[in-house]
């Protein structure tokens, strides 16, 4: 009996034990450590305002039941460090670790600029400093005080009677800066009456420019005059000068005075010499032997030809090739390097040449094709010089003889059209219609593809084609237009040859009422606004009123469009491999200066990837005055978009229709996710466009094509859209139903469903392009929505945003109306709207998001609504 006792309380003895470890060991195990960030940066928001939660300042895991002893901050703590403490209690023992918190203000002041702003200009100054005071109309920032200036920052007497774009600068305490923008009307005094001197005798000898201050006498005021000079027929006279022409006539000057358009007028009696003609009757060299006017070259006349070089050198290239290079490279004499005008002081001369090079056998030839003006006469005479010069590129290849079409009858490279050379040339075409860009004639008037332009048959990677349009004739049945091309050597800039083409245009009954649109490319563009009324269709034609004028206005994102093509080939044209035309150019220039460089490449690279926004940005015009009878003919470009692969906005009720899909997910904060975006049908193309509405929660990790490598670009930019741009250079992509098109990765840092962080902009329109240059709007859809996720939803208690998204009117509704007072703001923190009632008129809002701040009856209350 005792011994069955002492075991059984042994047994309890083991059992005490291993409970008191098993509780040790859950102890340890429940025992939680907590690891804290030495620093961090905390953001106010826009109402100067921040949270500090545990996941901010926590490394790893974070337990539940973490407390921090404080998680407001406000302007109050900027750019003071706060050491916050993060605690836990484990079983009666409390953990904890420190942060020290730094509150950053990056929120820009609100910028309100006065408009339509008047100012007194006094007399007696002739500038004074503009107060910025005058100019502000309460900027402010949620913490703190503001820095106000203005630019300009002076103003001029001479501005008296403009009207002048003001900026309004505006930082705040942190450094943070914003702008707002008016105009100044600048007024002074101009009762004095505005007189000129008394009537001038002006002895002219070869020209005389005609200054302000030769006409004008008095009007007791500095304000702007402006001159003007008119012949004995009221011909303007260009740039104000007087030359010989004149003489013996009577010009007519007359001084404005713009700020109030009063006027005075003085008469100026010209009087002279007579000039000598310039005349030229010389048609061979200067070396040939001397005779009279009718023998081909004398000393009676005014100029000295140039005779025919062979230089025994190899040949430098274009720029070696000039007269200056001959005489200083090559111990040329000056007479035999250009042509010698006989100077006389009443001739104006100007001399100019153009050149062609051809590469024949072991030589190249440089056929110089020399042209002189007398520009008092508008006396032209032309030469041509032949310079011969030894080959050097071995590896150049250059094999152009064809001078004539395509349907000439076929020979040796004599004959003028060859099959055995690298060209054929296009056949003179006639038109219906007056887009004549060789797309458009392709793709409009179904001209067969070998005549709307030059067709390379051999080695076309050796050769630059470019082309450039002049206007011949025309009535009101017709327009002819010469389409002159050239072709050039990628590895010599000094071999070229150039084709004329002939295109005749028939003219509509409505012609002279057309105004045309189209890219660079020759695409028509929808929707260009030609004035406050009229729009272009989607052909690119708007048929106005006579009286209309024209005033073209296109716009849309300004980066849309933009990809690593026109990087591409931005740098190639500046290293001279491919030529860009006279439009792709203008696009291609995107810094202040008028040359293309590679500064541009630079700023073009930042500005795609969302660094940065170039001066120049979004779309211009050019005219293309090709045909007499058209009210208007214009080229868009866009500035950056090289390539011409913006997606135009395009009636979208008038254009096909095609889905992407995805099949929803739930999404746990701080999670990685992959979605694959598939096509609802079949579809063939050579570009698209993909535009998505990221949340400030999403984080985009990747997008990849599962077809490709190259070819595509994606970033999100500063709207928090993702950008997705896909454009194939003479590839058509072939994608069947239901594949996959490409594939988002992202992370959220929120829970919540798919659904809600990955649709396509409803602002923006999203595109395939196919190959026959065809768009197809492409809408999103999302299979098996989860109708209810893990996210957490808050409701604002007591207001509302109605409708929401709103097109003309939102109403704030509120429990009851007290003291209200609210403010709209854009995305770039500036107010653009308040009122003290509920219901807001919104029309004359862009479209975009709008954030709401507002008090009722003491409270501040904020919200953000959609305008479409």
């Amino acid at each position: 009996m005792g011994t069955k006792t002492k075991f059984k309380n042994m047994k309890k003895f083991y059992q005490s034990i291993m409970a008191m470890l098993l509780i040790s060991f859950c102890n340890i195990g429940l025992e939680a450590q907590i690891t804290c960030k030495a620093t961090l940066d905390l953001p106010l928001n826009i109402v100067g305002q921040a949270t500090l939660n545990p996941s901010d300042m926590i490394t790893g895991v974070i337990p539940s039941g973490v407390v921090l002893d404080q998680s407001s901050f406000s302007c109050a703590d900027v750019d003071i460090p706060v050491t916050v403490k993060a605690s836990i209690d484990v079983n009666g023992t409390t953990e904890f670790c420190t942060t020290v918190v730094n509150v950053i203000d990056d929120v820009p002041p609100v910028a309100v600029a006065d408009l339509n702003v008047e100012l007194v200009f006094p007399a007696g100054f002739s500038s004074i400093v503009l107060n910025p005071q005058v100019i502000d109309d309460g900027s402010y920032d949620q913490c703190g005080d503001v820095t106000l200036s203005v630019t300009p920052s002076e103003i001029f007497c001479e501005d008296i009677g403009s009207i002048i774009d003001v900026t309004l600068n505006v930082e705040d305490e942190s450094g943070n800066i914003n702008e707002a923008y008016t105009t100044l009307l600048v007024k002074g005094d101009l009762s004095s009456e505005l007189t000129c001197n008394a009537d001038i005798d002006l002895v002219v000898d070869n020209e005389f420019y005609v200054p302000v201050d030769l006409i004008f006498q008095s009007d007791g005021s500095c304000s702007k005059k402006e001159l003007e000079l008119f012949d004995d027929q009221g011909v303007v006279l260009s740039g104000n000068i007087i030359d010989q022409s004149q003489i013996g006539k009577t010009v007519t000057a007359i001084l404005t005075r713009p700020a109030d358009g009063t006027s005075c007028t003085t008469n100026i009696n010209v009087s002279g010499n007579e000039c000598e003609s310039f005349y030229i009757c010389d048609t061979k060299c200067n070396e040939t032997t001397l005779g009279d006017c009718n023998s081909g070259h004398t000393t009676e006349d005014y100029v000295e030809w140039p005779c025919d070089l062979d230089i025994s050198s190899p040949y430098p290239g274009f720029d070696g090739t000039s007269p200056e290079n001959l005489v200083a490279n090559y111990g040329i004499f000056i007479f035999n390097s250009e042509p010698t005008v006989v100077e006389v002081d009443c001739h104006s001369v100007g001399i100019t040449y153009t050149d062609q090079v051809f590469y024949i056998e072991d030589k190249v030839k440089v056929v110089r094709e020399w042209t002189i003006i007398e520009f008092r006469t508008i006396y032209v005479a032309s030469y041509t010089q032949e310079i011969l010069f030894d080959a050097v590129d071995a590896d150049l290849i250059w094999n152009i003889c064809d001078t004539n079409s395509n349907s000439s009858q076929v020979g040796d490279c004599g004959s003028g059209h060859s099959l055995d050379d690298d060209i054929e040339w296009p056949s003179d075409i006639a038109s219906i219609d007056a887009r004549i860009h060789p797309n458009q004639l392709k793709y409009i008037s179904n001209v067969s593809v070998e005549n709307t332009r030059p067709i390379f048959t051999n080695n076309e990677d050796e050769y630059n084609l470019t082309y450039e349009d002049q206007f011949i004739e025309g009535n009101e049945n017709y327009s002819i237009v010469s389409r002159k091309w050239t072709v050039s050597s990628r590895k010599s800039s000094g071999f070229s040859a150039d084709y004329f083409q002939s295109i005749s245009v028939g003219i509509p009954d409505n012609e002279e009422d057309l105004v045309m649109v189209s890219t660079t490319t020759g695409r028509p563009m929808p929707n260009v606004s030609v004035n406050d009324v009229y729009k272009t269709n989607n052909s690119g034609v708007a048929v106005v009123s006579e009286d209309t004028g024209i005033e073209l206005a296109y716009e849309d994102n300004p980066r849309q469009g933009l990809d690593v093509n026109d990087l591409v080939l931005l740098y190639d044209h500046i290293l001279a491999k491919v030529v860009l035309n006279k439009f792709q150019q203008l696009a291609a220039n995107i810094t202040p200066d008028e040359n293309i460089s590679t500064l541009d490449v630079v700023v073009l690279q930042k500005y795609i990837t969302g660094n940065g926004t170039p001066e120049k940005t979004g779309w211009d015009f050019a005219s293309d005055p090709n045909f007499s009878n058209v009210k208007g003919n214009f080229v868009g470009y866009k500035y950056g978009d090289i390539d011409d692969s913006s997606i135009l906005d395009y009636n979208l009720d008038e254009l096909e229709k095609q889905s992407v899909v995805f099949s929803d997910i739930l999404v746990n904060a701080g999670e990685e996710y992959a979605i694959d975006i598939r096509s609802s049908e079949d579809i063939d193309f050579i570009g698209a466009q993909f535009i998505y509405k990221i949340p400030e929660t999403i984080s985009i990790l990747d997008v990849t094509f599962p077809n490709t490598e190259e070819g595509y670009l994606w970033f999100v930019d500063e709207d928090r859209n993702l950008r997705i741009v896909y454009h194939l250079d003479n590839k058509v992509e072939n994608v069947d139903q239901d594949e996959v098109l490409f594939n988002i990765k992202f992370k959220s840092s929120e829970n919540g469903v798919s659904a809600d962080f990955i649709r396509l902009d409803d602002n923006e329109v999203s595109l395939f392009v196919t190959e026959d240059r065809e768009n197809i709007v492409i809408n999103g859809e999302v299979e098996n929505e989860i109708t209810s996720g893990n996210k957490d939803v808050v409701v604002l208690e007591n207001v509302r945003i109605t409708p929401n998204p709103a097109i003309n009117l939102i109403n704030v509704k509120l429990d009851a109306a007290s003291d209200f007072q609210v403010n709209v703001f854009n995305v770039q923190g500036q107010k653009v709207k308040m009122s003290s009632e509920t219901q807001l008129d919104i029309s004359d809002l862009d479209r975009g998001f709008y954030i709401i701040k507002g008090r009722n009856n003491g409270s501040l209350f904020s919200s953000k609504f959609l305008k479409l």
